[in-house]
């Protein structure tokens, strides 16, 4: 019994600034003008070595998405913040790999997200096909170890891009 409405939001992106904020506000309005039940966003597929607590490119993405947020969260519509996918070629050295691939990524993302927003409804959101074909990422998070340590703070699955084996 009952259901979700769930939307998927635009992304944004850093470029010696925010880019995609008009778009990304204009989902979140959409989203409450809808009557959603939540929403789903991805952190911005920025290198890991910008994307760190206290750097410019980290602080300004969170702090814009927090505030396109602010409306929701007073809704009490949940956030939840899932896993990207990655795009092959990968860089070689791994500081350069796309934020938001790991599971400690999207606690570092939702923990920021929640205390610029004061609330309690931002959770995580498991993309499956995201967290098993992300090579190599994927070999130090195998699907199992993302499960054992998003845990119970994941709030929904996101099912797709899965690669069956078939024996």
């Amino acid at each position: 019994g009952g259901g979700t409405f769930s939307l998927h939001m635009t992304a944004l992106d850093y470029n010696n600034g925010v880019i995609g904020l008009p778009e990304f506000r204009e989902a979140a309005q959409n989203a409450l003008r809808s009557g959603a039940d939540m929403v789903t966003v991805h952190p911005p597929q920025i290198a890991h070595a910008q994307m760190q607590l206290g750097m410019p490119a980290f602080e300004a993405v969170v702090d814009a998405m927090a505030e396109a947020f602010l409306p929701l969260a007073a809704a009490g519509i949940e956030i939840l913040v899932e896993n990207n996918h990655t795009y092959p070629p990968l860089p070689k050295e791994p500081s350069e790999y796309p934020y938001g691939c790991t599971p400690l990524d999207l606690f570092q993302w939702r923990d920021s997200l929640k205390q610029r927003l004061g609330t309690e409804n931002c959770h995580l959101r498991l993309d499956v096909g995201h967290a098993r074909n992300n090579e190599p990422i994927s070999e130090s998070y195998p699907i199992a170890k993302w499960y054992s340590i998003l845990g119970p703070d994941c709030k929904a699955y996101h099912l797709h891009q899965t690669i069956f084996n078939r024996a």
